[in-house]
């Protein structure tokens, strides 16, 4: 009865799992509409993502938490705090071991499945309303409101142990390149901090 705020398609095939508004996530088999289960969280479901391979769902919450649900289990094997805004982009890694989360407030959150901890924060000037990782988890592609472009941010885990970092207590500023040029090579730019341009990372 609840308005569908999400579809996707298991690997597997003929599986899918929609989420719902009222705080359902119905896993049904397709073709044939039989449905399997229904999983049932205590908070409006705004937003989700799928790893298809994994099985594992990430959903954005009304009380701007963020689970994470094994759709075969039916448990939620990961609950992230609150972020300062609603959760308005949602991404797995390519190997579902980081989640990514962008917010209302202007913040990117990197976090860690295994461990459920955070390794990476920052704040953009602009909301970022979509993520996305390369599929060697080498890059991350943000796209933020009011701004015409797509942000690549190189993955900092690949020459620095950000596991042995402590959690960030508080974001970095990071500002959004402008964009300069009419040539393609002109208009790809690497963000950076407020303080520092040239290095950026996830």
């Amino acid at each position: 009865s609840a308005a569908v705020t999400f579809v996707g398609q298991l690997a597997a095939g003929g599986v899918v799992v929609s989420a719902c508004l009222d705080g359902s996530i119905a896993v049904c088999e397709w073709p044939g509409r039989k449905l399997r289960h229904t999983i049932h969280l205590d908070s409006a479901i705004a937003r989700a993502t799928l790893d298809p391979d994994a099985g594992l769902l990430a959903v954005a919450c009304d009380d701007l938490t963020v689970r994470v649900v094994d759709v075969h289990t039916r448990t939620t094997v990961r609950r992230f705090a609150a972020h300062g805004g609603r959760v308005t982009a949602l991404a797995f890694s390519h190997d579902s071991r980081w989640l990514l989360t962008g917010s209302l407030d202007g913040t990117i959150r990197v976090l860690d499945m295994p461990s459920g901890r955070m390794v990476d924060w920052w704040r953009c000037l602009a909301p970022p309303v979509t993520l996305a990782m390369s599929s060697d988890g080498s890059l991350l592609c943000s796209a933020h409101a009011g701004e015409p472009g797509l942000y690549l941010w190189t993955n900092r885990s690949q020459y620095d142990d950000v596991m042995l970092r402590a959690p960030p207590t508080e974001p970095s500023l990071m500002t959004l390149p402008t964009l300069a040029g009419d040539s393609v090579a002109d208009s790809v730019h690497t963000g950076a901090p407020a303080e520092k341009r040239g290095q950026k990372r996830v």
